[in-house]
């Protein structure tokens, strides 16, 4: 196989810009000048003077061409036995054989068609019939052109899937209206179906009544629906937190980043991207907790307790009684009965003051073997003493040290007592002052409680 090639530079040139290129096998010195120059204006040519070197000579071509013009004088066994080669060897399927031939029997013109030749075109080569030639590289091409396409869109929606699938959180579209059922989920990436622990698109779809709303949390609803309107209608986009139930029961913290498009119909949708944010969100509710409260006995640490006891009585009557609770020789437990079994000590008293405090009270511990009980909302009266009688003779009651050493230990606790009619003492005076009232009473003897101000307290029996 040789290949011509232009001398002119020029020529060169506007070569170098051709798309077409087609492969001329002859062997008839004439007819190859009169096909190669009509052909040679729109396409790369390539002649083979030797049709038997040109099946090896295709399997070695990287690009394959864009037609095959064999030149022979008739359909003899030779030119059949070439097109069927080169139809073995397309790979792009259906390129373009056609044969030049002399002989005008429509018995050897089908036999070249059942070889799979695409045409057969008895000479002269004419304009005609290179117009034809054209036609059928053009269509050729087209196809092809088309069938790449198809693979290249079919490459890219599988690179997408599988981007979206691998892609950290979840993905989704849904239709923005403020009318209930009409927040609809137009598109679910399968990170978001994962994230709701659903088998698959459609259970997500049934688990949310494939609406926004219905995703989100029950408690959160109103808070986020409300929070997305406001953000959007300043900005276009929103961030908002909120939690959802997974399929499973599980509760689930999200982060969710979300646009506010309209799209060419006039219709609005959220795109929305969501990361599931549940072990920040519990680390940092563990971090709260630890730094809130004791982390032995699980109650509130000084510092909250008080901000807590601010707090509620800024929004009540101001009315609180503060109860400072102190265990009796409690470093000679410790010294004799060692460290563990004094902690097992005070936890028990912390739960103990638990039990025996409503709700809305608060416990914490002060330090030590010091621990205080704010009771927000009720000053000295019957039911205080009996409160502070009840913890001060059941705190060790049913606490048995021989659980956990081998001896017989009866922890008791001394209490002082202050209480407020309103805001006009303050939390700290009232701290203060419930102290003075527990120094009383270890001075009395331990083992008992004190009020402030009431050296003689009335006391209602258990």
């Amino acid at each position: 196989m040789t290949q011509e090639a232009n001398q002119d530079a020029t020529q060169d040139t506007a070569q170098d810009e051709k798309y077409y290129s087609v492969l001329i096998a002859t062997e008839i010195p004439f007819q190859e000048s009169e096909m190669a120059q009509r052909l040679s204006g729109t396409c790369n040519v390539t002649i083979a003077k030797d049709r038997s070197r040109i099946i090896e000579d295709i399997k070695v071509r990287a690009i394959p061409f864009s037609a095959y013009l064999i030149d022979t004088r008739g359909v003899d066994e030779d030119a059949i036995k070439c097109v069927t080669s080169i139809r073995d060897l397309d790979t792009t399927g259906d390129t373009p054989i056609i044969l030049i031939v002399d002989d005008i029997s429509d018995e050897l013109i089908n036999e070249g068609f059942n070889a799979g030749a695409t045409d057969v075109i008895i000479r002269p080569y004419s304009v005609y019939a290179h117009r034809r030639v054209l036609n059928y590289i053009k269509l050729h091409e087209t196809a092809l052109d088309f069938k790449r396409s198809n693979i290249e869109l079919a490459n890219a929606r599988e690179e997408i899937e599988e981007m979206l699938a691998r892609t950290p959180g979840g993905l989704f579209r849904y239709r923005a209206s403020d009318v209930l059922g009409e927040d609809q989920f137009d598109y679910i990436g399968p990170g978001l179906v994962q994230m709701a622990g659903c088998r698959n698109e459609e259970d997500f779809r049934v688990h949310t009544g494939n609406t926004f709303r219905g995703f989100i949390h029950p408690d959160d609803r109103e808070r986020v629906i409300k929070e997305i309107a406001e953000q959007s209608a300043q900005t276009g986009s929103n961030k908002v937190t909120y939690r959802i139930i997974a399929k499973n029961g599980e509760v689930r913290w999200l982060e969710d980043w979300g646009n506010l498009i309209v799209d060419s119909n006039g219709d609005a949708w959220y795109y929305v991207v969501v990361l599931d944010i549940t072990e920040k969100m519990v680390s940092r509710e563990t971090l709260k907790q630890m730094a809130e409260h004791d982390g032995l006995t699980g109650v509130f640490n000084r510092e909250t307790a008080m901000q807590r006891v601010i707090d509620k009585r800024a929004h009540g009557s101001g009315k609180c009684s503060v109860l400072l609770i102190d265990i009796d020789d409690f470093k000679s437990i410790n010294d004799s009965y060692g460290h563990p079994f004094g902690d097992e000590v005070l936890k028990h008293l912390a739960h103990h003051l638990d039990d025996a405090l409503r709700e809305s009270d608060i416990v914490a511990r002060i330090g030590g073997d010091e621990f205080a009980a704010f009771v927000v909302g009720l000053s000295d009266g019957e039911r205080l003493r009996y409160l502070v009688n009840r913890i001060n003779e059941l705190a060790f009651a049913d606490f048995d040290s021989r659980d956990y050493i081998d001896a017989d230990v009866h922890p008791t606790v001394s209490i002082g007592v202050a209480c407020a009619e309103d805001l006009t003492t303050t939390v700290s005076e009232l701290y203060a002052q419930s102290d003075e009232a527990l120094y009383r009473t270890k001075s009395q003897g331990k083992n008992g409680f004190s009020f402030y101000g009431d050296s003689r307290p009335d006391v209602p029996e258990l």
